[in-house]
């Protein structure tokens, strides 16, 4: 997702986005080509040479000059990099957690909030954007500006998001454990990914009222507009969350998320569960309760994460680019 929306904000000053991936879900590819953009599948992934050739190919058969390859993944290592820059390419490399002992890029861009303590070796000309000054907001975001509107009083809205994947189904599991949340009265939705397998979520309380949403909307924005109080998990959604200034509960399903979110917790934007197989019923609901009844602290919240992220992270990566010699 945030490949996608990197490249809605290059089409709308440079044209031509072409997106290399190995993807076989019908709404993420949908969603590729509706922005406008080219998608190649691959079918063998690298080390798999057809990745490395496939890319190369692409970008010499479209390119005008000297193009720009944008790489985001953990398997793209120094020699996947290389052929990159043998070819006569720039390369920016977006990254969490500098895994490589050396890159070879012309930009590597970190979004994390401890993204400048990571000590990258790499080029005495490698521009290194770290931070979450770079933080990468999606085009549907860019309309709301929640410093002023949301209300924090009566809090009785509640958003859940597991991502794309929805792991574990764990969506039904803090579904279950919310059954006996007795401490007000909630409207719950629940969103199901799109590469989610999961389909039904059992609800029986008569308490709490609960709309279950089976694919990833495009009116994101607006559900967090609506929302009082989120759960949700690692990743891209926590950043969204605090462009948003939506108060949140936090869990880790993935490894290269622990350190980032624990981050956004001592800045104060988010609140971090931890792993997901360490999280208790019991953490989960105390953590709901002090949540929803303490205002002040909803909306200190709200305020650290509009004052952490102003939207712009791809404009000052795109300049970046501009200005690369």
């Amino acid at each position: 997702m945030r490949c996608i929306s990197f490249a809605e904000a290059w089409k709308k000053q440079y044209g031509s986005v072409f997106i290399i991936s190995n993807c076989n879900n019908k709404f993420i590819i949908d969603k590729i080509k509706s922005n406008g953009f080219n998608f190649i599948s691959l079918q063998d992934l690298y080390p798999d040479s057809a990745d490395i050739q496939i890319t190369l190919k692409t970008v010499n058969e479209h390119s005008k000059g000297k193009s720009w390859v944008l790489i985001d993944g953990y398997d793209f290592d120094l020699e996947y990099q290389n052929c990159i820059k043998e070819n006569g390419n720039n390369l920016l490399v977006i990254d969490d957690i500098a895994h490589l002992k050396h890159y070879n890029a012309d930009i590597i861009v970190n979004q994390n909030i401890n993204g400048n303590e990571f000590n990258y070796s790499c080029n005495n000309k490698t521009k290194l954007l770290l931070g979450s000054s770079y933080a990468i907001i999606r085009d549907d975001f860019m309309n709301y500006n929640m410093s002023s509107v949301r209300e924090f009083s009566n809090p009785s809205n509640l958003l859940i998001t597991l991502g794309g994947s929805n792991p574990y189904n764990f969506s039904e599991t803090l579904v279950t454990i919310l059954n006996g949340f007795n401490d007000c009265k909630l409207n719950i939705k629940v969103i199901n990914g799109p590469l989610s397998g999961h389909t039904n979520i059992k609800f029986d309380s008569s308490y709490h009222e609960l709309n279950y949403i089976e694919i990833l909307p495009s009116d994101m924005p607006e559900l967090m507009e609506w929302a009082d109080i989120a759960i949700s998990s690692g990743g891209s959604t926590p950043w969204e969350f605090t462009f948003m200034g939506l108060p949140a509960l936090v869990i880790c399903f993935a490894h290269n998320q622990i350190n980032s979110m624990e981050y956004l917790h001592q800045y104060g934007s988010i609140i971090n569960l931890g792993w997901y197989s360490d999280l208790t019923e019991n953490k989960l609901l105390i953590e709901m309760e002090n949540l929803l009844n303490d205002e002040f602290l909803r909306k200190k919240m709200s305020e650290k994460g509009t004052n952490l992220i102003d939207g712009s992270g791809r404009k000052r990566i795109i300049d970046n680019m501009n200005s690369y010699n």
